[in-house]
């Protein structure tokens, strides 16, 4: 017995499920993933069929319908960044968090620049590689503001999920906390929590 669950604008990870042999009066509980990372928000309409051997016969279902909402939820989060200011540089040290079901692959952070925002090195961006489901990883970005009015600074994430499809999220670092140290060179260090949404 396989199940297979489809719909539209929705990605199920894996797409089919292989049950395998139920006995006669017998029932089985499977299990479906769906990828949050692959899919869009709202109510939808999700459709399951199982197909199977009856004998040398082969058959298909007709199909169960449900409708789900799925809400949107970014995979992938920041924890504990901590920001320090050098002048008009600012250093961000942290963790980027998955804690969706499937892995992230190819993970790159950086910079997301503006016209009053740049990025600088040593880290303009930084690259992750893989974040298996419950799993993170540091990073260190680093930027420059050219104008004293910004407020917080872009934050770009890149990755693919485990089919291969390229998704990006951005999100914002926080600098209002953020002044300029006496003595001009001292380092100010801002510990912020953020969330990528």
């Amino acid at each position: 017995v396989i199940i297979k669950a489809e719909g539209e604008n929705v990605s199920f990870n894996p797409a089919e499920i292989f049950v395998g042999t139920i006995p006669a009066s017998e029932k089985t509980t499977v299990d479906i993933t769906l990828n949050t990372m692959a899919s869009s928000s709202g109510t939808k309409n999700i459709s399951f069929t199982a197909s199977f051997f009856n004998g040398d016969n082969y058959h298909v279902s007709g199909n169960e319908d449900t409708a789900i909402n799925v809400v949107s939820q970014p995979s992938l989060i920041f924890t504990g960044i901590e920001v320090t200011k050098i002048g008009n540089r600012y250093s961000l040290i942290g963790d980027i968090n998955n804690f969706g079901t499937t892995d992230a692959k190819n993970v790159l952070v950086s910079i997301a620049g503006s016209e009053n925002i740049t990025h600088m090195q040593p880290y303009a961006n930084y690259f992750v590689g893989t974040l298996e489901a419950d799993d993170f990883s540091s990073f260190e970005l680093s930027a420059r503001i050219l104008t004293s009015d910004v407020k917080e600074i872009p934050i770009l994430i890149e990755f693919r999920d485990t089919d291969n499809v390229y998704s990006s999220v951005t999100g914002y670092i926080d600098l209002e906390s953020a002044s300029a140290p006496e003595g001009g060179e001292q380092e100010t260090p801002i510990w912020m929590w953020g969330v990528i949404g």
